[in-house]
This record gives C-alpha cells, sequence and structure tokens, in this order.
C-alpha cells in the first residue's frame, strides 16, 4: 500500500504542468540541461525540456516515469546523480 508521501507526489506529478516542471527545476538549482540529462533525453535535450516547459509538447509516458522517480529526490542527491553520470 502506497505512503502518503508517495500518493502526494503522485499527484503533484500527474497536475504538474509546464510551469511548474519549470518551478521545481529551478527549486532544485537544475538547468534545462541537466534535467534532461537525468530524465535521459537525447542529444539537445535542454530543447525538449524547454518545449515542455512552454507547453509546446507533452512529455512521453517514459519521462513521465523517470520524473516520477526524481521527485522524491533532495537537491543534493538529484546533483550527485548528476556527477555519477558525468
Amino acid at each position: 500500500m502506497p505512503n502518503r508521501f508517495t500518493t502526494k507526489l503522485k499527484c503533484l506529478f500527474s497536475c504538474m504542468d509546464g510551469q511548474q516542471l519549470k518551478l521545481w527545476r529551478l527549486n532544485h538549482n537544475l538547468t534545462q540541461s541537466q534535467l534532461a540529462s537525468l530524465l535521459g533525453v537525447g542529444k539537445r535535450g535542454y530543447v525538449t525540456v524547454t518545449e515542455w516547459e512552454n507547453g509546446v509538447s507533452k512529455m512521453g509516458r517514459l519521462y513521465k516515469m523517470q520524473l516520477e522517480k526524481l521527485l522524491g529526490l533532495t537537491t543534493e542527491q538529484l546533483h550527485a546523480l548528476l556527477e555519477e553520470n558525468s
């Protein structure tokens, strides 16, 4: 059974629009390129993140699943992941 924290995150995620994605990214001191890297978006991923944030395109299911995993992490954990992957 999911706990309240997990349920809250899933609700936050399912209701998140482009501006909320941008605010979340900025609150965690991530660039668009860094978020793209964490989500596994390919080359020029910052363009894709820009399109999501501006409502030009919608995030695909695979990326939504990846983002859902990141939502519960602290800023420090996110940046540690970036260092591991670089």
